[in-house]
């Protein structure tokens, strides 16, 4: 599911809610709880305050992590993609953006980019790409609590 369905079922719901807002109807949930449609109208318009007269449709999530997390070399390869014309990053004072792919499968596909970049590198990209996000900042004031945990090696005999 991508945001811009999210963004029209949201649409949906809340045109949906007004219509009934005075009929009395609920909103039904699997575990058989039922919300009046006009408390489920209000908490909504209250999490949605930005959502009148929306004119954009499509809305991508950034998530954003300590640029102290970049090593030297994935500040090499930040910058020499920077240069490229089809670049998937944007170079700015306090760090990068960096578009992301929507898969980690895709993003292993870039042998140019993604596969140069350090291990702890791919792991930020690997789980902001978990959760969703479509772009990823490495910002010099952003605080985050990645840890990143390296593989166990297993020596065999």
């Amino acid at each position: 599911m991508t945001v811009q369905h999210d963004i029209y079922a949201v649409d949906q719901l809340l045109l949906w809610l007004e219509d009934n807002v005075e009929t009395g109807y609920g909103v039904h949930f699997d575990n058989e709880l039922e919300i009046h449609s006009a408390i489920a109208l209000a908490a909504l318009k209250r999490l949605l305050p930005h959502k009148v007269n929306m004119p954009f449709i499509e809305r991508y999530l950034t998530v954003a992590v300590s640029a102290d997390h970049l090593t030297t070399l994935d500040e090499h390869v930040f910058s020499e993609e920077v240069e490229s014309a089809y670049s998937c990053v944007a170079k700015r004072d306090m760090g990068y953006f960096l578009k992301l792919w929507e898969t980690l499968d895709s993003a292993k596909e870039s042998e140019d980019f993604y596969l140069k970049l350090s291990p702890k590198t791919q792991a930020i990209i690997a789980e902001a790409i978990k959760q969703g996000a479509q772009c990823l900042e490495f910002d010099r004031d952003a605080e985050d609590s990645f840890v990143y945990k390296r593989p166990r090696v297993v020596i065999m005999k």
